[in-house]
């Protein structure tokens, strides 16, 4: 099961799920942040890690796909 992390509404404190129940009850409202590290542990959310890593590699491949050939002469084409 992946690591739930947590950030403290509008800081740049970051609790995973165990260390939020171990030093509960923490005041204030807590969103989930996945991309982060546990400011406590260090602990990751491995999945979400790797979702955005593949995300990122599609819009890479996407990108490069769209680049002209830089062989190629758009003149050629008139």
């Amino acid at each position: 099961m992946a690591t739930k992390l947590f950030r403290m509404n509008r800081s740049t404190l970051v609790l995973c799920e165990d260390c939020l129940e171990e030093l509960a009850p923490a005041p204030g409202k807590w969103d989930e942040d996945p991309l982060q590290d546990c400011s406590v542990c260090g602990a990751t959310d491995e999945a979400a890690q790797e979702e955005m890593n593949n995300i990122s590699d599609a819009l890479q491949q996407h990108w490069e796909e769209d680049q002209p050939d830089p062989n190629e002469n758009p003149q050629d084409y008139k």
